[in-house]
């Protein structure tokens, strides 16, 4: 079998997988659930990719978030034999 050839049953064969894959989500999911297929046979919305965190803006925050915790902390814990006598 050619290369060609298996590429294109290749593809074939995941776009089945995916029209299944829909079908099963509009019969089982949808009908089930509301009753009636909502989507019309339209794909499922792509996610939107994670923002970077890498960028300077993020990274003050972080460090900011990080001290403010600690404060945070260091103020909320209670010193030994400060009231926590039985």
């Amino acid at each position: 079998m050619s290369e060609q050839k298996m590429a294109n049953m290749f593809e074939e064969a995941l776009a089945s997988i995916g029209l299944a894959i829909s079908d099963v989500r509009e019969k089982v999911v949808e009908e089930g659930w509301f009753g009636r297929a909502v989507t019309d046979g339209q794909s499922a919305p792509e996610s939107a990719p994670a923002p970077e965190a890498s960028s300077a803006f993020d990274q003050a925050l972080a460090e900011i978030l990080k001290e403010a915790t600690a404060a945070d902390r260091s103020r909320n814990t209670p010193e030994p034999g400060d009231g926590m006598e039985r």
